[in-house]
Order: structure tokens, then C-alpha cells, then sequence
């Protein structure tokens, strides 16, 4: 195959040649043409069109730096990624109906067509957050089904229930510290779910987690019930499969969240550096788009 190239360059050799120079030359007259046209535009009319260009980029930068807003403030919260400005106590459901699972906004088509790279970016982003947070609610469904096997129901701490036991939703938060020590291997892990069970200073009913404070991970109003929870609850914390995985998603949200820290830094500086130095630097400058975005075919028409 290389052969039969080459051979067919060689035998046409001055015809690409030939094609090549006339793809060069008309490249470089329209680029030449656009300059001279420039220099025969009214100077009042290229004055007014250079000041709407700055108010049409003032507009884009401040979408911009709603995108940017949003990106610093994604945070990793027990392996999936939020909003720290978000109350982090609502449940997944509540969170996921209000928000989704991609959390990086939409974009204008106005802001794609002068930022395209980095609009690409934000979509490849967006689908990775979505994915990974994914697998976090994947997760706990699968640790709900655990316990809803053994008749546990897993509920929330907030809603009142007259079931003889069950097992608070809070539980994620110290599962996931604990399944991430015992895949660190430490010697002193806190919590520690080797010990559950009554606090003297605590609600009667409730079962806590040594190294956890004061909130409680489940409920049983009976010593048949605090044992089938104890039980089910210490299983659960030893699966070496959800120690793995749960590991996996913290290190993996919070590279995902650097990740989107790092862009956020980067857009914020070109949206500096651009303000600054307008248009703009070699390495960007901010220009017309007459083509892709509706707003400068309507400022250059």
C-alpha cells in the first residue's frame, strides 16, 4: 500500500505541486483581500463596531464566569461530586431532581461560538461528573438492597417511622471513611465498625459507630432488633468489594474535581488576560464570529 503511494506521488509530483501552490495562494489572497477591504471600512463605523464587540464580549464573560463560579464550587462529599454552596444534608433524590448528575451548566450557543474548545471541554467534563455519579447513587441502591434482603429499611433520619427497626440513610458517611481506611489498611481506623452498638450519653434506641460522634446509623427498639442490625450492618462494612469500589470512587471524584478546579482557573485567566490586554494576547484573542454567532453577524453586517 505505502508503495502504490508513493509510487502515484511520483508519477504526479508536479500536478500536487501544482495544486498545493494554487491552495497556498488563494489562502493567502483572501487572508490579503480581508486586510485591504478592512482598510476602506468608515473609521466611525469600525469604532462603533470595535465598542458593541466589547459589550457583546462584557455579556459573554459574564456567562463565562457563571461557568466558572460553578466549577469551584464542585467539592467531592463521600464520593460523589456536589456543590458545597448546596445544603450537602438533602437527599440524593431531592439533589439529583433539582440538579442532575452533570452540574456544569448549559451553554449559549453565543459562548460556543467564541469559545469552542472550551465548550467541548465542559461537555466532557459535564459527562464525566454524570458518570461518576452515577455509580455513587448505584452504589447505595445496591447497599439499600443489602439490607432490604435481610428486612432492613433503610430510612431517613429525618422522617419518623414506627417500624420495629431500621437502618439511617447517615450511614453512607461513615461507611465510606471506613471502607476507605480498611483499603488504606490503617491500624486505627475511626469510625471503626468492629464495634456498634448503645451509647450510655445516647438515645436508648439507637445504634452508634465507635469514632462517630453522636449520630446514630440505626434504630431498634428490641434486643432481637439491635443484633439483626449489628449484624447486618457489620457485613456490609467488611464487604471487601464495596471497600474496593468506594475507595475507587473517592479517588476518582476528587481527581475529577481538580480536574474541573484547573479549567475554571485556565477560562478564568484567557477572561482576564482578554479584558486586560484588549482583544486580547497571541495565545487568545477575542474576535469576531461572524459566521458561528448570531450576535457578531448582526455587529459586522
Amino acid at each position: 500500500m505505502l508503495e502504490e503511494i508513493l509510487q502515484y506521488i511520483k508519477n504526479n509530483f508536479i500536478p500536487i505541486i501544482i495544486a498545493f501552490l494554487i491552495g497556498v495562494t488563494a489562502t493567502l489572497f483572501v487572508k490579503f483581500f480581508g486586510e485591504i477591504k478592512s482598510l476602506f471600512v468608515d473609521p466611525e463605523k469600525k469604532k462603533e463596531q470595535d465598542r458593541k464587540l466589547r459589550i457583546h464580549f462584557e455579556e459573554i464573560k459574564q456567562e463565562a464566569t457563571q461557568i466558572v463560579d460553578s466549577c469551584i464550587h464542585l467539592t467531592d462529599y463521600y464520593g460523589m461530586i456536589l456543590m458545597n454552596r448546596i445544603g450537602l444534608t438533602i437527599d440524593w433524590s431531592d439533589y439529583i431532581s433539582k440538579f442532575g448528575l452533570g452540574l456544569l451548566p448549559e451553554l449559549s450557543t453565543i459562548f460556543t461560538a467564541h469559545f469552542a474548545k472550551d465548550t467541548a471541554e465542559i461537555a466532557r467534563l459535564r459527562m464525566n461528573i454524570e458518570k461518576h455519579n452515577k455509580r455513587r447513587v448505584e452504589l447505595d441502591y445496591r447497599v439499600k438492597s443489602d439490607f432490604g434482603s435481610q428486612n432492613i429499611p433503610l430510612l431517613n433520619i429525618n422522617n419518623s417511622s414506627n417500624r420495629p427497626f431500621y437502618v439511617y440513610d447517615t450511614i453512607f458517611r461513615p461507611l465510606f471513611l471506613w471502607w476507605q481506611a480498611c483499603n488504606r489498611e490503617e491500624t486505627n481506623p475511626r469510625p471503626n465498625f468492629n464495634k456498634i452498638g448503645t451509647k450510655a450519653d445516647g438515645e436508648p434506641n439507637n445504634l452508634y459507630v465507635e469514632g462517630w460522634g453522636s449520630q446514630a446509623i440505626a434504630y431498634a427498639k428490641t434486643d432481637y432488633g439491635k443484633n439483626k442490625c449489628k449484624h447486618a450492618i457489620h457485613d456490609i462494612a467488611h464487604n471487601e468489594e464495596y471497600q474496593m469500589y468506594a475507595s475507587w470512587l473517592i479517588r476518582l471524584s476528587d481527581s475529577l474535581v481538580r480536574e474541573v478546579h484547573e479549567f475554571a482557573q485556565q477560562l478564568s485567566n484567557i477572561l482576564d488576560s482578554v479584558e486586560r490586554f484588549w482583544p486580547g494576547t497571541k495565545s487568545y484573542r477575542f474576535t469576531k464570529e461572524k459566521k458561528k454567532c448570531p450576535e457578531c453577524k448582526e455587529i459586522f453586517s
